[in-house]
């Protein structure tokens, strides 16, 4: 192997450890800062647009303008809770084609999940199968939700979000967390 192949090699095998290395930190101590959420989600997805809640809602609220295709990528469990209005909701280890059937590839997509790591897989998946106009929604739902932002439940205005699990949850809001004791009696 050539010198200059193998500082290329060395070099790339940096990253990758270094990269693995900070993954593995994240995933082990599940940090509890959404900003430090979004730096891991950034750096394992940086070929990903970001989109901020702020921005979104401002396309939102654009009379006149079409909306983006809103897509949730969260379970049918976390969707029943609440979600955004409009939003279609699609299984996050689904086939991205399937998902969007009938969607222009063209067409302005936004997706979303609780933090923003299963949307922002689902972007790329997107944009390999030649989506060109995706984004995740950077903080997705936990953030908007945070902001007090609408939320809903199919078209009625609701005040509480699917925590994904207790340590995630952490990142809502107490008032805006749903009780999931209630929810699993129904």
């Amino acid at each position: 192997m050539s010198g200059k192949r193998f500082k290329m090699a060395a070099a790339i095998l940096a990253c990758v450890i270094v990269s693995a290395a900070i993954a593995l930190y994240f995933l082990r101590t599940r940090p509890t800062g959404m900003a430090a959420i979004q730096a891991l989600i950034r750096h394992t997805f940086p070929e990903v647009s970001q989109l901020s809640t702020t921005d979104l809602a401002s396309r939102l609220a654009r009379p006149g303008e079409s909306a983006p295709v809103l897509v949730d990528v969260r379970s049918e469990e976390e969707y029943a809770v609440s979600h955004l209005k409009g939003a279609r909701r699609v299984d996050p280890e689904g086939d991205p084609n399937a998902a969007l059937a009938g969607v222009a590839k063209d067409a302005e997509i936004v997706a979303y999940c609780s933090v923003g790591y299963r949307s922002s897989k689902f972007v790329r998946a997107l944009q390999k199968s030649g989506f060109t106009r995706v984004s995740n929604l950077e903080g997705s739902l936990f953030k908007w939700a945070n902001e007090g932002r609408q939320i809903y439940n199919e078209s009625t205005e609701v005040h509480s979000v699917h925590p994904y699990d207790e340590t995630w949850g952490e990142l809502l809001q107490p008032q805006l967390r749903a009780d999931l004791r209630k929810t699993k009696e129904k």
